[in-house]
This record gives structure tokens, C-alpha cells and sequence, in this order.
């Protein structure tokens, strides 16, 4: 009949076919309708892969626990590679010897398929398990899985340190993007900043208060020479003035040197000396 698509099959009456063909006409035309009569295959539950350990003996030691978890985390990791298939969650089971099951689950901020990956994250589950008795056996569970890699986004775990240790490399990411676009003076820690009190307006004579460590090189007499700041090197032209500071703390009473300096490239600053740390105390505008 010339037909070579099921789109042209569709085309012809489906009596026609019963009439031609008998019992496979009526079979083709449910097969171009999408009517294969096969069982729909379920997608839940989620396939997954699990890796058992068990211990000849009870162990009480964190390094043989450890040493399982490497395994398993080998095993896994064989098998993702062979399915190509990445996990979005891994389980942690620890039994014990009086038959008490321990579990911590995490759901991963990305899949992940290396030995190196699968191990990290177990001895993080791992590190939040309370062991009190010996363990017989360690089990772990890789769900979720998938192709696609990093392609397919996952919610991070709702660990509260998971999500500090989340937002930290996000913030730190961004932070070294804008340093290297706009240079390293863009963004500064808060830490860096000293408040200026008010009567600082009228008796400062450098307007711009800073509490920044720098290195400073010093001659034979510990007067400064040169510093390095932000990865530039000043050298010191001229010393203006040296005074001696007292300050109470908590632990006691602190001394420190200041030096009013010049530099070059030109400019005026003021380092002072704690013991062995040197600090930015003042900028010029």
C-alpha cells in the first residue's frame, strides 16, 4: 500500500485495514494511536543503589567505620559510572549491637558521582551520628537518580550547617568576582572598618579611620620602612611624628606604638604597632 510512517497510517481507515489485514490491521492502527497494550511502568518509588558492610566483629573504633564508608563510596560510585547516572541524595544507616539503627540523610546541593564526592558526604553524615555502642554493620543508600549532572538543580539540605557552609561559598564566589573586576579595595570586611567616634571629626588629622593588618618591614631600631597593603608596597619617606598609646582592656592595660608617616606613592597614613602586629590606623584623603 505504499505506507512507511505511522503518520500515513493514520491516514487510512481503520476498517480498511481490519478488511486487508485481518487481526494486524486492528494491531497497527492501535500502534499508530499509541495503544501498544504494554503495562505502564511506575516512576515512584525512585530507583536507587545501596551498598552493605557488614563487620566480622564489633568495632568500636571511628577509622574502621571510615574504612567502610570508603567502600561503599568506591562501590557506588562504580556503579553510577557504568549506568551513567548521577545521585541527588545519599542515606547513612549505622547498626549497632543491640540491634538500634542510627540514620542521617542529606539532600545534595548538587549529584554527584566520584569516589572522592560520595565519601566526603558520608563522613559528613557520619560527623552528626551520636555512636555511644559498638557498630555491626554500616549500610549506604544513593536515591534520586538521574543523567544531566549539574544540569539538574536539587534543593540544598535544610541542615542548618549545611545552609551556613552553602551561603558562605556563594559569598565568597561573588566576593572574588568583584575584587577582580573592580579591584581588591571594593569590598572590604566590616572587620576592616573602625567606627569614628565623634569627637574624631575636629582632633583626626587623617579623616579616614581604618583597623587594617598590614606587614610592615622595620629597620634596626623598629622604625618602619615599608609595608605591603592589598598586595601594593609603600615604601616610608618620611616619619612625621611618634607617640605612645595606652588603652585598658579586659585582660589588662595594652601599649602601642603609632607612627605618622609619609609615603610613596604620596600620601600620609599612620601605623601603629601592637607588640608583633601592625595595623593601618588612618588614611589621609
Amino acid at each position: 500500500m505504499g505506507v512507511k510512517s505511522f503518520g500515513e497510517l493514520l491516514r487510512l481507515p481503520g476498517q480498511e485495514l481490519q478488511r486487508q489485514f485481518k487481526q494486524k490491521g486492528w494491531m497497527l492502527h492501535r500502534m499508530a494511536q499509541g495503544e501498544d497494550g504494554d503495562r505502564v511502568r511506575p516512576l515512584y518509588p525512585p530507583t536507587s543503589l545501596e551498598q552493605w558492610f557488614p563487620f566480622e566483629e564489633e568495632v568500636c573504633d571511628r577509622a574502621s567505620v571510615e574504612y567502610a564508608l570508603h567502600q561503599c563510596a568506591e562501590r557506588l560510585s562504580r556503579e553510577l559510572f557504568e549506568r551513567r547516572e548521577f545521585c541527588r541524595s545519599l542515606t547513612l544507616r549505622v547498626w549497632l549491637n543491640n540491634e538500634t539503627l542510627l540514620q542521617e540523610a542529606e539532600k545534595l546541593s548538587s549529584p554527584v558521582d566520584t569516589r572522592q564526592e560520595i565519601a566526603c558526604v558520608l563522613l559528613r553524615l557520619l560527623s552528626r551520628l551520636r555512636i555511644d555502642l559498638p557498630v555491626i554493620a554500616v549500610e549506604v543508600k544513593a536515591a534520586e537518580l538521574g543523567a544531566g549532572g549539574a544540569l539538574q538543580m536539587s534543593l540544598p539540605d535544610m541542615d542548618e550547617a549545611s545552609v551556613q557552609r552553602s551561603k558562605r561559598a556563594r559569598l565568597e564566589k561573588t566576593l572574588i568576582a568583584l575584587r577582580r573586576r573592580y579591584g581588591m579595595g571594593a569590598v572590604v570586611s566590616l572587620a576592616l572598618l573602625h567606627r569614628a567616634k565623634r569627637i574624631h571629626l575636629w582632633t583626626h588629622s587623617l579623616t579616614k579611620l581604618r583597623n587594617e593588618r598590614v606587614q610592615v618591614v622595620v629597620n634596626r631600631e623598629g622604625e618602619p620602612l615599608r609595608y605591603f597593603r592589598r598586595g601594593q608596597l609603600y615604601h616610608v619617606k618620611q616619619i612625621r611624628d611618634r607617640w605612645k598609646e595606652s588603652g585598658w582592656e579586659w585582660d589588662g592595660v595594652s601599649e602601642r606604638t603609632a607612627y605618622r608617616i609619609e609615603t610613596e606613592p604620596s600620601g600620609d597614613y599612620e601605623l601603629i604597632q601592637l607588640e608583633v602586629e601592625w595595623r593601618l590606623g588612618g588614611v589621609s584623603d
